[in-house]
């Protein structure tokens, strides 16, 4: 046994097109004493206060949050992909920090959609004042570990950026709400896409093994192996998926409550994802 699988990558080629000029790799958050990121003031700097108009800066970007908090509450991804994308290449102030409300969502839904070149491409445009700071970090750090597939980061980074999604001072508190969603429904998706590999992967596999991919402790790993069938020896500690006919269709359960009913439709459709 080599090591467990990994989540379908985009094709070959775009990866080693994509990584030809930039390498992704994570960076070390600052942390506080509790390891939650620092409030949200730093999370992205909070502009003096200036008169209501719409040629002030940042004006742009604020505009399409409202826009970009409805499309996400329809469940529409690629209609949340599409106006981000527009603004963030046709409103002004580039260098502006408000500009992350709108690359925020759009990195999470080509995540949630395991696009990951134009996840990549949506953080490298940043200019490198905008790059540096905490939220972008904590986006860059999540798409290097879903890129590498470096498993238990994967849910450590989720954890981090959903826990500063939802810091009682993030700059946008609808925003920052449909981002902890999104993030959440990300490791949601990243699960449910793994276990169905593991399932069509292999026979038989270690539950350590299992625990690491899924990001689980061992006994709800178990409970989520049952539910779908799969068979256990405890004493060797060994798992054995069941094989679907159709390995694309294996449905993930999830196996926390969740307050993502809102997002429920896409959830029902990540089989076909792939």
């Amino acid at each position: 046994m080599t090591g467990p699988p990994t989540p379908p990558p985009t094709t070959q080629a775009e990866i080693e097109d994509a990584t030809r000029d930039v390498v992704i790799t994570e960076t070390a958050p600052s942390t506080s004493d509790n390891g939650i990121q620092p409030l949200a003031s730093s999370v992205l700097p909070v502009a003096a206060d200036q008169p209501s108009t719409v040629t002030r800066p940042g004006a742009a970007y604020r505009r399409l949050v409202p826009v970009l908090v409805q499309v996400a509450k329809k469940r529409d991804l690629e209609e949340l992909i599409r106006v981000a994308e527009r603004g963030d290449y046709t409103a002004g102030d580039d260098h502006h920090p408000d500009r992350l409300l709108i690359t925020a969502p759009l990195v999470l839904a080509y995540l949630i959609k395991n696009d990951l070149p134009p996840a990549r491409h949506a953080l490298t445009r940043l200019p490198q004042g905008l790059a540096g700071l905490p939220l972008s970090q904590a986006l860059f750090n999540l798409l290097a570990s879903v890129w590498n597939r470096k498993y238990t980061a994967v849910y450590t980074r989720a954890e981090e950026l959903y826990n500063m999604s939802r810091l009682p001072d993030f700059p946008d508190m609808d925003l920052g709400s449909i981002l902890a969603e999104m993030t959440a429904l990300f490791t949601e998706v990243f699960r449910e896409k793994t276990f169905a590999l593991l399932a069509s992967a292999y026979d038989s596999l270690p539950l350590s093994v299992a625990q690491a991919c899924l990001g689980l402790q061992p006994e709800r790993v178990l409970e989520t192996a049952a539910r779908s069938g799969w068979s256990y020896d405890a004493s060797a500690q060994i798992l054995s998926p069941t094989r679907a006919k159709d390995a694309s269709r294996v449905r993930y359960q999830s196996i926390a409550p969740s307050n993502l009913t809102s997002f429920q439709v896409i959830i029902d459709s990540v089989a076909q994802l792939d």
